[in-house]
């Protein structure tokens, strides 16, 4: 299924309606070939914020849903800096008939459309090594941030969860895909039912590699409104899943989403729906 840029754009910015945005969000994780424009959007929409050329709506929805992240904050501020290099140390164009429209951005322009001289190129491999260590320093503050609620079941998550007959007490939901695993394929959990803590568990793509470290996230009306950091995967005898405990206190009646993020490839997304009626 083609989608175009604009459309990325506003999936971007959370200026699409909720159906549609669940719509892309299961492409993006089942199409391959959106990655690339889905890139070509995020850059374009970045080029566009430096230049001053969103729209005092888009504007806003940038700085209230696009920059909602670290990492983006933090890529925003890199390329900003590479502008600003490149306008102090006079990089120069290279000739080339062949570019396309999207190689106009900034990113594209840097890798195919200019020639930097060797100590130009030193700082600015310099700058992102900066950014680089200050990204993962925001990171682990970041973690330090987290609400005292938040940083309390990060501490409760750190549990071994291999064992699910010691978590029989706490209300269970198995999620795949945006769709539970429970017998009755229902992704629902009644809210008059719900025990102090919720046990979710989350079955990642066959290919997830074992061991890695993922950041979920809950949206309701998508906002993030729970974070959780450094959960572990556990074979279920199939693939790797995840496991963990939110507490019941903070599902109120509604739709919410779960997105998982492996923490060494933030390219690794996944998203889990479900409803507490």
């Amino acid at each position: 299924m083609a989608i175009k840029i604009e459309q990325l754009r506003q999936y971007l910015l959370g200026s699409l309606s909720q159906n549609k945005i669940e719509e892309i969000d299961l492409l993006v994780i089942s199409d391959e070939t959106i990655e690339d424009n889905l890139i070509v959007a995020e850059e374009s929409l970045i080029e566009d914020y430096l230049e001053g050329a969103l729209t005092d709506l888009e504007l806003k929805l940038f700085n209230d849903n696009f920059l909602k992240t670290q990492q983006r904050k933090l890529q925003v501020a890199t390329v900003a800096e590479l502008k600003e290099l490149a306008k102090e140390r006079d990089i120069q164009p290279v000739a080339d008939e062949e570019k396309n429209e999207t190689a106009t951005n900034f990113f594209r322009g840097l890798i195919n459309g200019y020639k930097l001289k060797p100590i130009y190129l030193s700082f600015a491999l310099l700058i992102i090594c900066v950014f680089g260590f200050l990204g993962w320093f925001l990171f682990i503050k970041d973690v330090n941030n987290l609400t005292t609620l938040e940083q309390e079941y990060v501490q409760i998550n750190k549990r071994n969860y291999q064992d699910l007959s010691k978590f029989e007490a706490s209300t269970p939901i198995l999620l795949i895909g945006g769709k539970t695993r429970s017998n009755d394929n229902s992704n629902e959990l009644l809210k008059r039912k719900l025990t102090e803590d919720v046990f979710f568990s989350l079955a990642l793509p066959l290919n997830s590699e074992k061991g890695s470290s993922y950041t979920i996230e809950l949206f309701k009306n998508n906002k993030v409104i729970f974070t959780q950091v450094e959960l572990q995967t556990y074979f279920n005898g199939s693939g790797e899943e995840l496991r963990f405990v939110l507490p019941a206190q903070i599902l109120e009646l509604g739709e919410y989403d779960i997105r998982s993020i492996n923490n060494s490839d933030k390219t690794d997304v996944n998203t889990f729906s479900f409803s507490v009626k």
